[in-house]
């Protein structure tokens, strides 16, 4: 059975270790912009990825792929959104996808201004405040607005992955030095919004202060899987809330994913707020399958195969850490 990941970040490889467990028969091909991908030391088969490329261009790339090298599940994170939509032509190659094809939810849940209008819906208490801004006039009146009731702002991308454009607004940071993690001054902030005006939508919101809380989720019957981490530096405890858990099922149930998907959650003031939903398996997968006691990747694989399954979690209260192991490449 040859299963392809694209492009993944190097957290793949415990998703992949994991996926081995319970699949044999599992021949893993990765492929990558990164020449020195770890992924490269998990898999049976590595190859480079164009990189320069539209993601209209890439599913020509993937089709193509996928037949040279006889796929039979794709577990994709490049281009997710395309290749959801375009879920139909790889079916007719007959291969399985590891992702959720329902393209309106999949692009809804891609830009969080949409998202936040949706969860609004049926859990308004879990939405925070926000704005949304273009050009530095609206970026402004939203930054005031949240500061009139709030000590910090943050901004961010309306269509963002992994948090690459979200900063803290800081005034206490001095520009002239190289700024502490990820606070910028305001004036800072105004001038990326300028840089960018017109070309990007901004979305200004309350820096939540709390814990963060990241859950990975798979759909299941009776009883979906859901597994919340609460972070605290490299420490994750796996603590079952029951107002994180009522939630993540509504969310889980709305929204109708069936394939693996990750919830997060900021709290603040002790009460939890979305940041958003990932429509993958998260980089901190592997913690959560070790707290629970559970193998969401595999699972996963067998509910794509079309197998039934009946996950059973380990409810106790768990602490998980990592470390990095070296690996030699070349």
């Amino acid at each position: 059975m040859n299963i392809w990941f694209n492009h993944w970040f190097s957290t793949a490889y415990t998703i992949i270790e994991l996926m081995r467990e319970g699949h044999e028969d599992a021949h893993f091909i990765c492929t990558s912009k990164n020449p020195d991908s770890i992924l490269q030391k998990v898999c049976e088969e590595f190859y480079p990825e164009p990189a320069d490329i539209t993601d209209e261009e890439y599913i020509v790339f993937a089709l193509d792929f996928c037949r040279e090298h006889k796929v039979d599940v794709f577990v994709p994170r490049r281009a997710m959104a395309m290749v959801s939509k375009e879920a139909e032509r790889f079916k007719d190659l007959g291969v399985k996808l590891l992702l959720d094809t329902d393209y309106h939810i999949f692009s809804l849940l891609a830009d969080k201004v949409a998202a936040y209008k949706f969860f609004a819906e049926f859990v308004p208490e879990a939405v925070p405040v926000h704005y949304t801004a273009y050009t530095r006039e609206e970026f402004v009146r939203a930054y005031e607005k949240i500061t009139a009731d709030h000590a910090r702002a943050c901004v961010k991308f309306s269509a963002d992955e992994g948090a690459a454009s979200f900063r803290v607004i800081d005034n206490t940071v001095n520009s002239f030095y190289r700024t502490p993690g990820l606070k910028v001054p305001f004036d800072t902030a105004c001038d990326m919004v300028d840089a960018l005006e017109g070309k990007r939508q901004f979305l200004v919101m309350p820096y939540l202060e709390g814990t963060e809380i990241s859950v990975d989720c798979l759909s299941a019957k009776p009883e979906s899987i859901m597994i919340p981490r609460h972070k605290s530096g490299r420490t994750y405890t796996i603590e079952y809330d029951p107002v994180i858990m009522e939630l993540a099922g509504k969310i889980l149930d709305r929204t109708g994913l069936s394939m693996p998907c990750n919830i997060q959650f900021k709290c603040h003031d002790n009460k939890p707020y979305i940041l958003e939903i990932n429509t993958r398996m998260s980089g901190g997968t592997g913690y959560s399958c070790a707290g629970a006691g559970v193998n969401i990747p595999s699972l996963a694989l067998d509910k794509v195969l079309g197998k039934e399954i009946h996950p059973i979690l380990n409810f106790d209260k768990h602490r998980v850490s990592y470390i990095e192991t070296p690996l030699i490449l070349s």
